[in-house]
């Protein structure tokens, strides 16, 4: 399980890959929600699969 506070830091990075990549604001829009979704829906852990997370890692290493 991930944290909410290694979900804001993989969405952090998602947004910097877009950012960088020139894509539309739509995208970057949906992250964005995707922040404010974790932020309302994890007061603590968040129910992330494991195997997206180490998926996560492999992509932007560990948070923290």
């Amino acid at each position: 399980m991930a944290s909410a506070d290694e979900l804001v830091f993989f969405t952090n990075r998602i947004r910097e890959d877009l950012d960088r990549s020139g894509q539309s604001a739509t995208d970057i829009e949906l992250v964005e929600r995707l922040r404010y979704a974790v932020d309302q829906a994890t007061a603590g852990d968040s129910q992330l699969p494991l195997e997206t997370r180490d998926a996560l890692v492999a992509r932007y290493g560990e948070p923290g």
